[in-house]
């Protein structure tokens, strides 16, 4: 389900919503024009010294990491990356920049982009990939959003012939539960998508809403209040993803501390075993499965037991 519009018109413009489109898209032609063919630097490309690397952030944490986080939230991997940000931002950060304010606005947006990467770092702390994009910002956007506005009517895409009207709650909503069975789904190993900086993004845009909120000149209700989400619910999907990004990296800090290892297997010891005098033993080879019988007399033969493990 794609989002193509909403029926939820602005009484000023977005400035600061344009502005933060132009940069992403500035920072994405830099990134091909100065970094991609730059070459390599001690075996890494330009590009990775602006990602943010959960493990090298960590491990030496200086001013220069800080700024990844900055420079991470305007840079993208790909197209397909890029633009399906760009036009989330296009089509819902509009109208929050309405709501809160210009100012409030780009302030609120980098704060949750700063929550995002503090929540991907917090649960992947160990990870050596690159993080790049826009994307846990965006995701604070829309979690503002769907306190705001969660009752507009959204115009999506699903197929040609199937283009539906559907609340900005059932949308968002959606995406949103997508986002944390993909965390639970999803190997954090390798590359792919940070699935835990977009769950923490939009934890902090629906924790910060109230906070940077503008309310109309003289006190009169804004135009979404009408529509705003209860405040259980908005505190409840809020709870949520907090409780399933610290629960994780619970589970990443009790692993990097007490990894788990393998059990070595142990040999068992040869038994030996009495044959009485005078009676014939046959032993079956292995190879050639030919009765083997030894001279009369007491004898002890070696009997191997083999010993099967699992590491766990």
């Amino acid at each position: 389900m794609f989002p193509l519009s909403d029926d939820n018109p602005t009484t000023n413009y977005p400035a600061v919503n344009h502005l933060l489109i132009g940069f992403n898209i500035i920072a994405f032609i830099a990134e091909f024009i100065f970094l991609s063919q730059g070459g390599s630097i001690d075996g890494k490309l330009p590009f990775d010294n602006f990602a943010l690397v959960p493990a090298r952030f960590v491990s030496h944490f200086s001013p220069n990491e800080f700024g990844t986080i900055f420079s991470s939230m305007f840079m993208h991997a790909g197209f397909s990356h890029i633009i399906g940000n760009l036009w989330f931002l296009y089509i819902f950060g509009d109208n929050v920049e309405d709501r809160m304010g210009s100012t409030n606005y780009l302030l609120f947006y980098l704060t949750c982009g700063i929550f995002a990467d503090l929540a991907h770092i917090l649960t992947n702390p160990l990870s050596a990939v690159g993080c790049v994009g826009a994307s846990g910002a965006i995701s604070g956007v829309l979690g503002a959003y769907l306190v705001l506005y969660p009752g507009v009517k959204v115009h999506t895409w699903i197929t040609w012939y199937w283009r539906p009207r559907v609340d900005a709650w059932i949308l968002i909503g959606l995406w949103f539960f997508s986002q944390v069975v993909y965390s639970l789904i999803s190997s954090s190993e390798g590359g792919g998508t940070a699935w835990f900086a977009h769950i923490g993004g939009f934890v902090c845009g629906i924790m910060l809403l109230k906070i940077v909120i503008k309310n109309d000149p003289g006190g009169r209700p804004a135009p979404g209040d009408k529509l705003a989400l209860p405040p259980f619910i908005s505190a409840s999907i809020a709870l949520w993803g907090l409780i399933s990004i610290v629960f994780f990296a619970y589970h990443k800090y009790i692993d990097s501390h007490h990894p788990r290892t393998a059990v070595a297997p142990v040999a068992a010891p040869p038994v030996k075993i009495a044959v009485p005098a005078g009676r014939p033993v046959v032993v079956a080879k292995k190879a050639s499965h030919k009765p083997k019988s030894p001279p009369s007399g007491a004898k002890a033969l070696p009997v191997k037991h083999h010993s099967s493990h699992k590491g766990r």
